[in-house]
């Protein structure tokens, strides 16, 4: 008995002078079913995950986290969260939506942040853990509201001065707004803005957009809107392309909404591309080597990116010399002239009619128009060297 009390009181002063000798106690919330409650935004939570478990059920499909601690949230309004994470070990916070046994990801940080879109009403579960079997420690998690894009409402639309305009933003965090438009019952909203100074057909594009878009195009100001166009592209893509006509000296103000979520937006804002082909109605012909020139124009209403493609066709009795062609070149608001070298191959051409048939695909940012032109024309002897 003596020896058992000696050796009691020395498990006693061991486990009281030696850190760790003692067992900390598992946490509260260690099971899914007892997780701690976070009523508001923002909040802070902090834990020690070294005798945290890892029950049967647990979601096994996001870095597979041990040691596992969980809370809950209920937002009473639609709300984006960011979450940052600041640990003193290999940790993970995994967010998960449904209930237990059936729970989706929503998101799956191995790192210091994470975010997620929250509904009113539903009650989101949050996991913390270590990364596999890496070794756990302490951590302080902190869930607040995203901040807002700076375009998130109308009254801050984003100007748009220079065409062609392309933009790539985050729009995670933007919110409703009672300035905000009914554009297929959109939310997560960003606004644009531009006057022109001549009536311009317009191309607005949300194509690329990592979320399905909706847009709203309006005129007037923020007592006064006037709607011009809403469109979503439904059953066709998540993304919107739209043509419109803008009048001069009119303030236009372009809604983007969201049909499912928040992510990366794509907008870029064009004037609708217009090309003119010609072709003129004199080529030539080389008299040494047989190769043909056609000569023609070309203007764009703004620079871009010009492929002509062509078939000259001469016929010589009851034979005929054919050859087709393509040529690239850059086109812009002046008229420029192109010509063309044609070879027949171990055909030639020679003086007399041809018909000449082109086709003109002009491409600028996202857009792609074509022109054609096809006449008679009628090939003249030359002898200059034409630069080769």
């Amino acid at each position: 008995m003596k020896k058992r009390a000696c050796f009691v009181v020395v498990a006693a002063v061991i486990a009281a002078l030696v850190p760790g000798a003692a067992s900390a106690a598992i946490p509260d919330n260690d099971d899914y079913g007892s997780a701690q409650v976070i009523d508001a935004l923002p909040a802070t939570v902090s834990g020690d995950v070294t005798e945290a478990t890892r029950a049967a059920d647990d979601p096994n499909d996001c870095w597979q986290p041990r040691n596992t601690m969980w809370y809950s949230f209920t937002p009473t309004e639609n709300v984006d969260v960011q979450l940052t994470l600041e640990q003193s070990f290999d940790a993970v916070a995994n967010v998960y939506e449904g209930k237990q046994g059936d729970l989706q990801v929503l998101s799956c940080t191995d790192g210091d942040w994470g975010r997620f879109s929250a509904t009113a009403g539903e009650t989101y579960s949050i996991l913390v853990g270590t990364y596999y079997d890496s070794g756990p420690g302490t951590f302080e998690l902190k869930l607040e509201e995203a901040p807002p894009p700076p375009n998130d409402v109308l009254k801050t639309a984003r100007p748009i001065n220079e065409l062609p305009f392309r933009h790539r933003q985050d729009v995670f965090g933007a919110q409703d707004d009672t300035d905000d438009q009914n554009c297929h019952d959109g939310h997560h909203t960003v606004w644009f803005s531009f006057t022109l100074e001549k009536t311009t057909t317009m191309i607005v594009s949300t194509r690329g957009s990592r979320y399905d878009t909706a847009v709203g195009i309006y005129t007037g100001s923020v007592d006064t809107l006037k709607e011009v166009s809403c469109n979503d592209d439904t059953g066709r893509s998540d993304d919107v392309t739209r043509r419109f006509k803008a009048e001069a000296d009119k303030r236009y103000l372009i809604m983007v909404a969201s049909q499912n979520g928040s992510g990366w937006l794509d907008f870029s804002l064009q004037r609708a591309l217009r090309a003119r082909l010609t072709a003129q109605p004199a080529g030539e012909y080389h008299t040494v080597t047989g190769l043909a020139r056609v000569i023609g124009t070309i203007r764009c209403n703004q620079p871009a990116s010009v492929r002509i493609a062509g078939v000259l066709r001469q016929r010589h009795g009851h034979e005929v010399t054919v050859d087709d062609f393509v040529h690239d070149m850059k086109c812009s608001r002046k008229v420029k002239t192109w010509r063309i070298v044609v070879s027949a191959g171990s055909d030639a051409f020679t003086a007399g009619e041809a018909g000449l048939t082109l086709l003109a695909t002009v491409t600028v940012e996202r857009e792609t128009v074509r022109d054609k032109a096809a006449r008679l024309i009628v090939l003249h002897a030359s002898d200059s060297a034409w630069g080769f």
